[in-house]
């Protein structure tokens, strides 16, 4: 009954609006610190219990998303001999089961004695995230006592909310920068992103990460990683909603748009539209919070910085490494070093050449404490990385990133990861001009001034949550390569105002809402697809008066 309950978009609403206006004034003497109750075992383990994801993906989403308990997704991570990761690791996390999840939160009202408490669930500020949140809020409301506070507000606020801890739940997403259950993994470990934002800090889970980076076989690898993630999603600061899928719109004159498995999800540079006036028109959700490389944690942002900046390879059509900044490569026959041969002929928007320097400058620079760099153990597996980095070694020549010349960048490694070529594609790794990052210190990135690029696209226009436009970078070394002219965005937080664009002719390329696949599924411009992310709530049971 509860999914044809669900299922009715009006009754929902209706049932949405009667657990938001529940009182919280009666039994005023039993109350509880939000924070002290996410930090309740038992009343994790409820509100991961308690929320019906199939139900969520079939009558919210409707676009190809799967409902999951599990962190790391499907087709991320394929072996030749043990399959995929997902298959490998077998069932993980806690099922929906809502007796389960009742008994859970009466033991933690007992625990803390308690009879009402209101938690406070942040997101951003789009349509797709107020509709998710009242689900969520519905879901969440069968347990007797709690009601959820929902505050939606623009990308760049809800990240401070999470750095700064205020919030209790919060709905977010990841999505890979390189083919390996580590890029997801590694996130809640030591001193990184969801280590700060939920506080979460496990022995046993970081010390499972360290025995999988030391593994000499994938398939030991690939165990403790399962373990690893068995761990924390027992530990329930994460729970799992789904594998993000996507229907869409596209225009038949629109080709060649790189829809990327792991890192920013699309690439403009071989892109193309079937007509003499070379623009091609679309809509983000956000604006750019940052263009700083070493800053950015945002989707959005990073792909953005991914068609106007470029890194020693680029992601070609295929997913395979292709050149970028550097022409070739070679790794070592122990697999721990990579050297590097950049071309001569790339230069920064402002005329300066584009030279291994720029590499050990950004590299460094992001690892460099003082940078507050909440993605850096990205670089963990170059020698000296990680001790720099948390301070356990002052030396920034202790790290192993060296330009050799102007052209030849070195690279040590702690391990042997066969995939570096793909993962210094992503945009953490991404080159910087010292002469001007240090000239606009904390403005860098902050805007087209100051900002400097070096990819097939350039910055154009930026009006702050209106729109933004990239142009072709004329300078950029395989600018024949990029048939496009311009890339005009619009930010819009609402899915039919998007449609509705679309329609008119103003934008090339959209997602359908799940209220318009119906409509939509049988048009010729009509696509699906499946992600390498997963959204997930994250729970804030540690990170308290940051």
């Amino acid at each position: 009954m509860k999914k044809f309950v669900k299922a009715s978009t009006a009754i929902l609403i209706s049932i949405l609006m009667l657990t938001g206006c529940s009182s919280s004034s009666n039994n005023e003497s039993n109350a509880v610190d939000p924070s002290d109750v996410m930090q309740n075992i038992n009343a994790r383990k409820a509100i991961a219990m308690a929320i019906d994801k199939t139900s969520f993906v079939e009558t919210i989403l409707n676009n190809g998303s799967i409902a999951t308990n599990k962190f790391v997704p499907s087709k991320l991570a394929i072996d030749s001999e043990l399959g995929d990761y997902s298959d490998f690791s077998g069932d993980l996390g806690y099922e929906n089961n809502d007796e389960e999840a009742k008994k859970y939160w009466q033991k933690a009202k007992d625990e803390l004695g308690f009879e009402n408490v209101t938690l406070k669930l942040v997101l951003t500020d789009t349509e797709f995230s107020k509709r998710l949140g009242e689900y969520i809020q519905s879901e969440l409301g069968d347990l007797d006592g709690l009601t959820i506070d929902l505050k939606q507000m623009p990308m760049k606020q809800r990240m401070e909310a999470l750095a700064n801890g205020d919030y209790n739940i919060s709905f977010s997403g990841w999505g890979p920068d390189y083919p390996d259950p580590l890029t997801y993994l590694e996130t809640f470990s030591l001193n990184n992103t969801y280590y700060e934002d939920t506080g979460y800090d496990s022995k046993e889970y970081n010390s499972l990460l360290d025995k999988a980076k030391k593994a000499s076989t994938t398939r030991e690898a690939w165990t403790e990683y399962k373990n690893a993630e068995e761990v924390l999603l027992n530990d329930a600061y994460l729970v799992p909603i789904y594998q993000r899928g996507f229907a869409y719109l596209q225009k038949d004159y629109v080709k060649d748009i790189i829809v990327n498995p792991y890192g920013p999800k699309y690439l403009y540079k071989y892109a193309d539209v079937d007509k003499s006036n070379k623009t091609l028109n679309m809509s983000n959700s956000d604006d750019i919070t940052t263009l700083d490389t070493s800053l950015v944690k945002d989707a959005l942002s990073s792909e953005v910085i991914a068609n106007t900046m470029e890194g020693l390879t680029r992601l070609d059509k295929e997913f395979n490494a292709s050149e970028g900044m550097a022409k070739s490569w070679k790794v070592s026959e122990d697999g721990l070093t990579w050297t590097f041969n950049l071309r001569d002929d790339a230069v920064w928007s402002n005329g300066e050449k584009v030279t291994a320097h720029d590499f050990e400058y950004a590299w460094k620079r992001t690892l460099d404490p003082a940078t507050a760099c909440e993605t850096a153990s990205i670089f963990y597996d170059i020698v000296g990385a990680k001790d720099y980095n948390l301070s356990k070694n002052s030396d920034r020549d202790s790290v192993g990133v060296k330009a050799i010349d102007d052209y030849t960048l070195e690279v040590k490694l702690n391990r042997p990861v066969p995939y570096f070529d793909k993962m210094v594609a992503s945009t953490s790794f991404y080159p910087q001009n010292q002469k001007f990052v240090e000239s606009k210190g904390d403005k860098y990135g902050t805007s087209i001034e100051n900002s400097i690029f070096n990819g097939p696209f350039i910055l154009k226009t930026w009006k702050l949550n209106d729109q933004y436009a990239m142009g072709k970078n004329q300078n950029y070394w395989d600018s024949n390569s990029v048939k496009l002219d311009s890339i005009n965005v619009k930010i819009s937080k609402d899915s039919n105002t998007d449609i509705n664009l679309y329609n008119a002719g103003e934008i090339d390329r959209t997602t359908v809402s799940s209220d318009q696949v119906d409509k939509y599924k049988d048009s010729p411009e009509f696509g699906t697809g499946i992600d390498c992310a997963t959204n997930f709530l994250l729970l804030n049971a540690g990170n308290i008066n940051k």
